[in-house]
């Protein structure tokens, strides 16, 4: 909903072109060298829809004119507290352009290589005996850029930040006393951004001069600025020092020195609508709605991708055909459903009960009945989502029979099978063979090989796991008419822990990795279970104890592990 409002934001915009100026100054005189510099009005000029309009007003400009005074003022940026998960996802998303999802998959992956502390925490403070010192003293190897600043924080008598939030949860995230040797890609990002929070957070505030110098050209206030950054101070993550432009100065501009305007240039505008949606804005926007938690937010905006709701296009998110349909149908039924201030309110409730600002039972009573109410109202105009869905989308069978082409062929009727890419679906019209994959990426026949139970040929499909992509081999009848697929790489393993259905093989696509994975598709658990195989035949006949199919597995002769031999587990 936080998105489709945007765009439609965006689509109701109707732009309108006008003129502006752009201004070159110098001292009289020197128009024709480099030596000019930019200025503007001192308040927004208006926009000129005319061409004779801004070009009545550029003529009635003064070309001389005077600096009148130099504004000199120190702007301080707070050093920020403990790092917390969204502001972590928000930053690598807004100056790194990292996905959230990927952000925080790879603060996992440092979390259990021991490089940082738990990334799932809402607290920004530090715990009072946390070991600052220590710490600086163990990350000061990893990059020499740091390490003289590193060296001033050492040498101070105390050492420390309590600024923030204790939300009673994890200590916020930074780097621990084991120090990676060398990272790369995404791990190596998201650690220099947390080991840069770290040192800013225990560093001074920011400090940076900023020059305003103020001109008059007859009645018309002008101004040019310049800023820089001053000694002993880190430039702000994700920008460099070179963004503070101090380069007016080396003009050596004196109050009451004569100034020209040596070029007027108009230049063409146009009104613009708000931008679409990045993800570190929808992570505020979650943040400012109380929609998910810490551990969740980057999870929600995953799985609205993955459910077809919305798509990511370079930095921006944009909703799918899917989504506009759920958005404006819902808002025809109840608009409160598609309202993001419906979550909002009832959580505030929530933390208000949580810190004895309101009674448990009042709050549980009073939205019992307010959701029963909305529940009894979409029932009732339910036939709406259907009639909305039928006329904007095609059925998986329709799709089938427009564009499906010959797959395998179905050796009970003979006839050939059916299958449609985009509705990842199968469909024999001679004996009503139907079935669809679960959120396969790609699917592929094994002309080679046959399924041992009917002699079908067997197919693979991919699925991905986070950023895990596997291959399931599998038979198509089979898996239709729900039988268990008993060929020699693949099959039922065993029952999922986490939600009790059935465990399938799977492997990398060079098939020299075997991984267990979970059919259920809110599940979708994934275990990796052996690199470096050369073959794994499962025996259909032989369970374990522990209630899985046992197996035989060949290693390569360049494994890691067992080279060469075959192991039965």
């Amino acid at each position: 909903g936080l998105v489709f409002a945007r765009e439609e934001a965006i689509a109701n915009f109707e732009p309108q072109k006008y003129f502006g100026l752009s201004f070159q100054a110098c001292r009289p005189g020197k128009a024709q060298t480099s030596a000019t510099f930019s200025i503007e009005s001192e308040t927004p000029l208006p926009k000129f829809f005319t061409k004779e309009a801004v070009s009545e007003f550029k003529d009635s400009l003064p070309k001389l004119g005077k600096l009148v005074r130099i504004k000199r003022e120190t702007a301080t940026k707070p050093r920020p507290p403990g790092l917390n998960s969204v502001d972590l996802m928000y930053a690598m998303s807004k100056n790194l352009g990292m996905r959230s999802f990927t952000a925080m998959h790879a603060a996992e992956s440092l979390y259990l290589s021991g490089y940082l502390t738990y990334p799932r925490t809402e607290s920004t403070m530090y715990p009072k005996d946390f070991p600052f010192r220590e710490t600086l003293q163990a990350v000061q190897p990893y990059d020499s850029q740091y390490r003289e600043f590193i060296d001033q924080l050492i040498a101070r008598p105390k050492l420390g930040n309590h600024k923030g939030t204790d939300k009673g949860d994890h200590p916020p995230i930074c780097p621990t006393m084991k120090v990676p040797k060398s990272l790369s890609g995404d791990e190596a990002r998201v650690y220099e951004f947390v080991l840069r929070n770290f040192l800013e957070s225990l560093g001074d505030d920011t400090e940076i001069e900023k020059k305003t110098y103020h001109f008059e050209f007859g009645s018309v206030k002008m101004v040019a600025r310049s800023a820089r950054l001053l000694p002993g101070s880190l430039p702000p993550i994700g920008q460099k020092a070179t963004k503070y432009d101090s380069s007016l100065e080396e003009f050596g501009l004196k109050v009451d020195e004569e100034i020209e305007i040596c070029a007027a240039k108009v230049v063409d505008r146009v009104t613009e609508p708000p931008g679409k949606m990045q993800e570190f804005e929808l992570i505020k926007e979650m943040e400012k709605f109380h929609i998910g938690t810490d551990a969740s937010m980057s999870k929600h905006i995953q799985t609205l991708q993955d459910r077809g709701f919305v798509k990511f296009n370079d930095k921006t998110i944009e909703v799918n055909d899917l989504g506009r349909v759920l958005v404006r149908t819902l808002k025809a039924v109840d608009p409160d459903l598609a309202d993001a201030n419906l979550r909002r309110d009832m959580e505030i409730k929530l933390e208000e009960i949580s810190k004895d600002g309101q009674r448990y039972a009042p709050v549980l009573r009073e939205y019992l009945a307010y959701y029963r109410r909305k529940f009894l109202n979409f029932v009732a105009k339910s036939h709406q989502v259907s009639e909305a869905a039928k006329d904007t989308f095609k059925t998986k069978d329709a799709m089938v029979a427009e564009e499906g082409k010959a797959f395998i062929q179905c050796l009970k009727c003979m006839k050939y099978t059916r299958f449609s890419h985009s509705a990842l679906k199968v469909i024999c019209t001679g004996c009503g063979l139907n079935f669809d994959f679960p959120d396969a990426m790609e699917v592929k026949q094994l002309e080679a090989r046959k399924c041992p139970v009917d002699k079908h040929t067997l197919i693979q499909y991919s699925v991905e796991v986070g950023v895990t992509k596997v291959w399931v081999v599998a038979c198509v009848v089979c898996m239709a008419s729900n039988q268990e697929v008993k060929s020699l790489e693949s099959g039922v393993i065993g029952n999922c822990n986490e939600c009790g259905k059935k465990t399938l093989a799977a492997f990398s696509k060079d098939h020299k990795t075997l991984f267990e994975i979970c059919e259920g598709r809110t599940c979708r658990k994934l275990w990796k279970i052996v690199e470096g195989i050369s073959s794994v035949a499962f025996d259909p006949a032989s369970i374990c104890p522990c209630k899985t199919r046992k197996a035989k597995i060949v290693f390569a002769s360049d494994a890691k592990i067992f080279a060469g031999e075959t192991l039965e587990a």
